[in-house]
C-alpha cells in the first residue's frame, strides 16, 4: 500500500523518490516506512514477496528495499523478479552476513547489501547512493535501447532500399535519394516507409508462392 504519511510530510513532493520496502517483520516494516517518510520519501509497503510484485506493477517505484530472508517467497527471489519484469533496482536488508548469502546478493544485481539493525542515518546515503545508480543504470539501458531502434530502423531502410532497387531501373543511390524525397514530401518517416515496403514485399511474394504451390499441386 501507499504510506498516507509520506503524502502529508511537507518535504514529500510528488516526484519526490518512490521507495518500496519488503519486510515481513510488521515491526521493521513500519518503523522503516514511518522513518522514510519522514524523511521525504514517498513509500510502498509490501510485507511479502508477492505483494511486492503486485505494487511494481501498480505503481513501479524507484528503488525496492528488502529483506532477503522472507516466509515464502525470498527476497532474492522477488528482487530477482522485480528486476526481469520491471527493471526496479533494489538494495538488500538481512540480520545474517553468510558468504553464500552476499554472493547470491551481488549475483542477483544488487546496488547495496544492509546488516539488520541498522539506523536509518546508514541507510539514507545507502539509499541516495543507489538511486544516483539506478539513474545511471536507466539512462545507459535508455541509451542502448535508442541505438537498438536505431540501427533497425537502418536495416529495414536498407532492406526497402534494395526492393526499389530489384523493381526499378534504379541504383541504391538514387533509390535513397528518391525514398527519402517521398517521406519528406508527404511528412512520413523513412522507417515508416520502409516498413511498408517490406510488408508489400513480403505480401506479394506470399501471393506469388501460394500460386507456384497450388500449380505444382496439379
Amino acid at each position: 500500500m501507499l504510506n498516507s504519511e509520506a503524502a502529508q510530510t511537507g518535504e514529500s513532493q510528488s516526484d519526490a523518490p518512490l521507495l518500496l520496502i519488503v519486510d515481513d517483520d510488521p515491526l521493521i516494516l513500519a518503523t522503516l516506512t514511518i522513518g522514510l517518510a519522514q524523511s521525504g520519501y514517498r513509500i510502498l509497503e509490501a510485507n511479502s514477496g508477492e505483494q511486492a510484485l503486485v505494487l511494481c506493477e501498480l505503481h513501479h517505484p524507484n528503488l525496492a528495499i528488502l529483506d532477503i530472508h522472507m516466509g515464502g517467497m525470498s527476497g532474492i527471489d522477488t528482487a530477482k523478479q522485480i528486476y526481469q519484469q520491471f527493471h526496479i533496482p533494489f538494495l538488500f536488508l538481512t540480520a545474517v552476513t553468510e558468504q553464500n548469502t552476499v554472493s547470491s546478493a551481488v549475483r542477483e544485481g544488487a546496488l547495496g547489501f544492509l546488516v539488520k539493525p541498522i539506523q536509518l542515518s546508514q541507510l539514507l546515503p545507502s539509499i541516495e547512493t543507489a538511486l544516483v545508480r539506478a539513474a545511471e543504470f536507466q539512462s545507459l539501458h535508455n541509451q542502448k535501447e535508442h541505438l537498438e531502434t536505431a540501427l533497425s530502423q537502418n536495416r529495414e531502410v536498407s532492406i526497402a532500399i534494395g526492393i526499389m532497387v530489384a523493381h526499378s531501373d534504379l541504383n541504391a543511390v538514387e533509390a535513397e535519394a528518391a525514398l527519402r524525397q517521398y517521406a519528406r514530401k508527404n511528412r512520413a518517416k523513412m522507417a515508416d516507409l520502409a516498413k511498408h515496403i517490406i510488408n508489400a514485399a513480403n505480401q506479394l511474394n506470399n501471393i506469388i508462392n501460394h500460386i507456384l504451390q497450388d500449380t505444382k499441386s496439379e
